[in-house]
């Protein structure tokens, strides 16, 4: 059950480009002239076997990504402004727009099991910063380019819902989650979800209409390699998301038109997801 979704269907494009290079051939980590990145949102998906949190009273509960529809999407993460270096690093405001996660297994509260739903708090930011960093040359293929830090303050609501006897409750709360360094490129890996936009659409995560290697120009693109958010009793570990087949891009149309229905649809509901 699909509890906290925003509903998102989209055709997604797929690239087959060069699996990732040693870093090794890039030499010393030397700072290259840094091109800039544009704003754009991280389509992101919560793996089994890292994630978890610790409910006081009930103990841990271990979580993987509940997909909501763009590939294995479960997570998107906003960054709200481009990335302009100066002295090859920036920082950005970023907000999670969505978190949609299950339960690994049934979790035992007073003697019933029960599958536990988790997602964002309605009508409630969950922000931060994120400082990214320029360190090695532009390579055109997936190896980093760079590393980035981040945190943000997430709300959230849990849902635990009964297997066989019990009532259904739900714990709200927050968290403040910090990633402390993860690498990052300009170019997607294989198989990742590229949704297309204009340079400077908000819910694109690859700004141009064709290539391969999406954004080309003054502004590039952002792709984070596994990420972990962690706290004390936390941790959300997120890759980028992928779709289980490649599959083609049906033109710039398309794209522009998922681009205007996703912001209507942000705009409508707060950028939260709907209880469905």
């Amino acid at each position: 059950m699909n509890l906290f979704s925003i509903g998102i269907n989209r055709t997604a494009s797929v690239v087959g480009v060069l699996g990732l290079s040693a870093i090794a051939f890039m030499g010393s980590v030397e700072s290259a002239k840094a091109v800039d990145i544009g704003k754009g949102s991280d389509y992101l998906h919560t793996p089994a076997g890292f994630s978890f949190f610790e409910f006081p009273g009930i103990g841990r509960v271990d979580f993987v990504g509940l997909p909501v529809g763009i590939g294995n999407t479960d997570t998107i993460i906003e960054r709200q402004a481009d990335c302009i270096f100066v002295n090859g690093s920036c920082t950005i405001p970023i907000e999670l727009t969505l978190l949609s996660m299950k339960s690994v297994n049934p979790v035992d509260v007073g003697g019933s099991l029960f599958d536990v739903f988790v997602g964002l708090t309605p009508n409630t930011n969950s922000t931060g910063t994120m400082t990214i960093n320029h360190e090695f040359p532009d390579n055109d293929t997936p190896a980093p380019e760079g590393t980035f830090t981040s945190d943000f303050t997430v709300f959230f609501d849990a849902v635990f819902q009964p297997i066989n006897n019990g009532q259904q409750f739900t714990v709200s709360d927050s968290a403040t989650l910090i990633n402390s360094g993860s690498f990052w490129s300009h170019e997607p890996p294989p198989g990742a979800v590229l949704v297309r936009g204009i340079v400077g659409d908000q819910a694109a995560n690859c700004h141009d209409p064709i290539s391969p290697l999406c954004a080309r120009g003054n502004l590039r693109d952002f792709f984070p390699v596994r990420t972990s958010h962690g706290k004390p009793g936390g941790d959300h570990t997120t890759d980028i998301a992928t779709v289980p087949e490649p599959t083609t891009m049906l033109g710039l149309g398309i794209g522009l038109g998922f681009s205007t229905f996703l912001r209507k649809k942000y705009s409508r509901q707060g950028k939260k997801q709907a209880v469905s």
